[in-house]
């Protein structure tokens, strides 16, 4: 809980604290993206019994979210970014005093982000136009595991944050498409769980996400 107000206070900071815009004023915009996200590890799962859990989920997933933001005419765009990511799974792998064993069961993770972020964008001359830059707010992670004993559910909620890099292309003055790469995390996360007797391990949610997207500019 003091995770997330903390998450809010400095998102709120972030987007309010708005840079000087230069003279050709600056301009609002909003966009929409999507793309492939990666899990850095697998979900661990303990029971009070002896058995443990990984849920196999090494495929990727998807993310989609949206934004609105503006263009501060400095290289510098501040914006307010939704977005859901997640994750499937048929199969769990089961550790225990015997041996270890893949078994089927559908299972699915997913993670919901709202971030302030802040871009900065290293050219402002040319229709490409690379940028960096990261965001920090508030993320909430769902877990529904089948496994034996289950299903079993899981959620939890933390500070987010993510860092990443891109570039635009400007097919004009309103429209531009984009290709980047986040990091994303959810960090501190402590889950509960509508089964007492199975506990969540991780106290993180990282992910690589790779995406394309398209803005358009008021």
């Amino acid at each position: 809980m003091k995770l997330s107000l903390l998450a809010g206070v400095a998102l709120a900071s972030m987007l309010l604290a708005a840079p000087e815009a230069s003279a050709s004023g600056y301009k609002p915009y909003v966009s929409v993206f999507g793309g492939a996200a990666v899990l850095t590890k697998n979900p661990h799962i303990t029971s009070t019994g002896f058995n443990t859990y990984d849920l196999l989920m090494n495929n990727p997933g998807y993310i989609i979210g949206g934004a609105v933001g503006v263009d501060w005419g400095n290289q510098i765009r501040t914006e307010l970014e939704l977005s859901h990511a997640r994750w499937n799974s048929d199969k769990y792998h089961v550790y225990c005093d015997c041996e270890g064993s893949v078994y089927n069961g559908n299972s699915s993770m997913s993670a919901t982000y709202l971030l302030g972020n802040v871009w900065y964008d290293l050219s402002h001359s040319s229709r490409v136009t690379p940028y960096v830059g990261g965001g920090l707010g508030i993320g909430w992670a769902n877990v529904h595991a089948g496994i034996d004993g289950g299903p079993v559910d899981f959620n939890a909620s933390g500070l987010a944050f993510q860092v990443g890099a891109g570039i635009r292309f400007n097919v004009n003055d309103h429209v531009s498409f984009d290709a980047g790469y986040r990091f994303k995390d959810i960090v501190g996360l402590n889950y509960s769980s509508n089964v007492p007797e199975y506990t969540l391990t991780d106290t993180s949610l990282a992910s690589h996400n790779f995406q394309i997207g398209l803005t358009y500019q008021f």
